[in-house]
């Protein structure tokens, strides 16, 4: 998932915050002072924007963009400094006094429906190879082809791949119904590819169709997964 940038997010003067002033000074800075480093260490630049704090405490949101150019933020690190004086928490430090704690709220990689809804709005329903819940569709023509599509699924799925295969109708509205779905790669098996041990596979995403060896094809697939790349990397293709 793309990042675009660490929002610092502060309070605003409406007065609607808990703690004083000093505290949250202190709070901001403290973040400033963390995130700037790590931030250019990635590229990232850190946006300071008041209002955005939760009510206990500044916070530093990661912040990515969707397809449709909608932000969202996707982990947060929350300094909270209210929690632990209303419950009067304290700790002995190596000096011997009692010392306030500051609590953390740390949501790495925010809530799993937020994530998964970004995740499907950025790649407009049709997620990366590695991620897609079908990685590829098995359409075997007719009812001859169907013993050599399930050797093959039987070997993806032994890969670690994930594997529909679709008998039912046409194989026009069974191209279609993948397609919908938002399935990564579409594979056809036929007389000639049943013969040749080959599959035609179709990537919709990155516009490729051409006939593949089954053994290159199960390579290709697994290498993709294990490296969580958005595709396999195709040969030489022809144009869907």
């Amino acid at each position: 998932m793309p990042i675009d940038y660490v929002r610092l997010s502060k309070r605003d003067d409406s007065g609607s915050w808990l703690g004083s002033a000093a505290q949250w000074s202190e709070s901001e800075g403290d973040l400033r002072a963390a995130a700037i480093p790590v931030a250019e260490e990635h590229g990232l630049g850190v946006v300071e924007v008041a209002g955005e704090a939760a009510f206990y405490g500044p916070k530093l949101d990661i912040q990515s963009r969707a397809g449709r150019g909608n932000e969202d933020t996707i982990a947060t690190v929350q300094l909270d400094f209210t929690q632990p004086e209303r419950f009067d928490l304290k700790y002995k430090g190596q000096d011997g006094k009692f010392h306030r704690p500051v609590m953390i709220h740390r949501g790495t990689v925010g809530s799993m429906e937020r994530v998964t809804a970004h995740l499907l709005e950025h790649y407009r329903g049709r997620l990366p190879f590695w991620l897609a819940p079908t990685q590829i569709t098995l359409l075997p023509v007719g009812t001859e082809q169907d013993a050599s599509v399930r050797a093959f699924a039987d070997d993806a799925i032994g890969a670690g791949l994930r594997v529909r295969i679709d008998h039912g109708g046409s194989l026009g509205s069974r191209i279609r119904d993948a397609r919908a779905r938002g399935d990564h790669l579409i594979g056809v098996v036929g007389p000639n590819e049943d013969e040749a041990n080959t599959v035609q596979i179709t990537d919709i995403v990155g516009g490729v169709r051409l006939h593949i060896e089954r053994s290159e094809l199960l390579t290709l697939m697994h290498d993709a997964h294990r490296a969580r790349r958005r595709a396999p990397n195709w040969p030489t293709t022809e144009s869907e």
